[in-house]
């Protein structure tokens, strides 16, 4: 089974600042989708900040918290 895409977004993602545009293009979607694959990822417990273009993981969410969530999801699938 696949990894859901609101998860497949935190995985490109790390606390640092990336470029909104690169991250759709890497992952083949539009800057919509991207808005409602961040709102997705927060209803489990993945902050994820967009900014004037740029994307991370928030500062209160972990590399580990996300490693958490595609392991948990794997488990379950």
């Amino acid at each position: 089974m696949s990894l859901p895409r609101c998860l497949e977004l935190a995985t490109f993602l790390t606390n640092e600042w990336s470029l909104a545009s690169e991250v759709c293009e890497d992952m083949n979607i539009k800057s919509k989708r991207l808005k409602e694959l961040a709102a997705q990822a927060r209803k489990r417990g993945l902050e994820i900040e967009r900014e004037d273009g740029k994307i991370r993981l928030s500062f209160g969410t972990s590399i580990d918290q996300v490693r958490f969530a595609v392991v948990s999801q794997t488990l379950t699938s």
